[in-house]
């Protein structure tokens, strides 16, 4: 659970769309495993350190896959230079 002003932090998000478009409470069919990852995001105001990232190929790629669901560019680009650097 999160609130309204939570998933209304990031303006071009998904988040924000439906928050704005639907009253009441909501249900996402999503997998819940990076939800709070992503909530943590938001709340931070975009910035999240690297360190609070997944640290396996696997689990980025599916925090990718949400990102790019919910419309977080700016996370997006974290994970790829998170990506980049487990690559080295």
């Amino acid at each position: 659970m999160t609130s309204k002003q939570t998933l209304s932090k990031e303006p071009y998000s998904l988040l924000n769309h439906i928050t704005t478009n639907i009253k009441g409470e909501i249900f996402i069919d999503r997998p819940a495993k990076h939800f709070n990852t992503i909530l943590n995001y938001i709340r931070n105001d975009s910035t999240i350190q690297l360190t609070l990232l997944p640290n396996t190929k696997e689990e980025l790629l599916e925090l990718k896959i949400e990102a790019t669901y919910y419309h977080l560019p700016k996370l997006r680009k974290k994970i790829e230079y998170k990506e980049k650097l487990i690559k080295k």
